[in-house]
């Protein structure tokens, strides 16, 4: 089980406790993305494999190190959770015996209020989108990055998560391109909760930049060329940037949509990885 923490210690430590409460037998495993905080209660944790980075590699190249170091201790299942996420008893077990009959499986992710957050997803070539399925039964084309259970075949033969996207967009195009390999998905009857953006924040400047940016990369990198200038582009423009745009205009926050033209300049001149703007002190 690879969960990554960065400054989240609480939902950290909460995801852990439901990994333990788990009828399945598994090794937890935290990558620190090289937090600020203490992790003093981690450390001395005897269920717990703790890895720190040296810097932030987000999403992608977070859980890219402890990819690496269960493929090395020859694990047959990996599975990659938020931190913010908590799981049933059931879950993980449940996960396993689905990957009897699908390379990629997941649960029925809940809002914390009960509501359907996920039961899988679906990619739009047409957009450039991908969206959360709400009902069982639909073809499912990708799995949300929050709950990714996964035969370890899967992983070393995508080679983890593409580290240009850093955050966001990630889960879809390792999605993309393990369907384009021939493995296959399904969601099982066991339940998660998932808080949902707990540590970058739902509408914060982080979600904004790398939404933006990172839809576009996909794009580029899994529409045919023609497809893209004449459809999908143009669709971008008024479905992600029009939307945006609009939304940071009726929740009276206009300073985010200069994150939206940091997006455009970085994509354009492909400047990928962390967004460096965002981090500075």
């Amino acid at each position: 089980m690879i969960v990554l923490n960065w400054n989240n210690y609480h939902d950290t430590s909460a995801c852990i406790s439901s990994l333990k409460a788990s009828d399945a037998r598994i090794q937890i495993i935290v990558v620190d993305n090289h937090s600020s905080e203490s992790l003093r209660e981690i450390t001395r944790d005897p269920a717990v494999h703790l890895i720190r980075t040296e810097a932030n590699l987000g999403y992608a190249g977070g859980n890219n190190v402890g990819i690496r170091y269960a493929l090395e201790q020859g694990f047959p299942y990996i599975a990659i959770l938020n931190n913010d996420l908590l799981v049933m008893p059931d879950f993980l077990s449940a996960c396993l015996e689905g990957l009897r009959h699908a390379d990629i499986v997941s649960g029925h992710i809940l809002y914390p209020n009960g509501e359907t957050y996920a039961k899988g997803g679906a990619i739009d070539y047409v957009t450039g989108t991908g969206r959360h399925l709400k009902k069982t039964g639909m073809p499912i084309t990708f799995m949300p990055g929050c709950a990714i259970i996964t035969k370890a075949e899967v992983l070393r033969k995508t080679e983890g998560f593409d580290e240009r996207y850093f955050l966001y967009y990630e889960d879809t195009d390792w999605s993309a391109r393990a369907a384009a390999a021939g493995f296959s998905f399904a969601i099982v009857n066991a339940c998660a909760t998932h808080k949902v953006a707990a540590t970058t924040g739902r509408f914060s400047r982080l979600y904004i930049y790398y939404m933006v940016r990172n839809q576009l990369l996909w794009i580029r990198t899994h529409i045919h060329p023609l497809q893209r200038h004449l459809i999908t582009y143009p669709l971008y423009l008024v479905r992600t940037i029009g939307g945006y745009t609009a939304l940071c205009l009726l929740r009276r926050q206009p300073r985010l949509i200069l994150e939206i033209w940091r997006a455009l300049r970085d994509f354009r001149f492909n400047r990928f990885g962390p967004g460096k703007h965002l981090y500075k002190r």
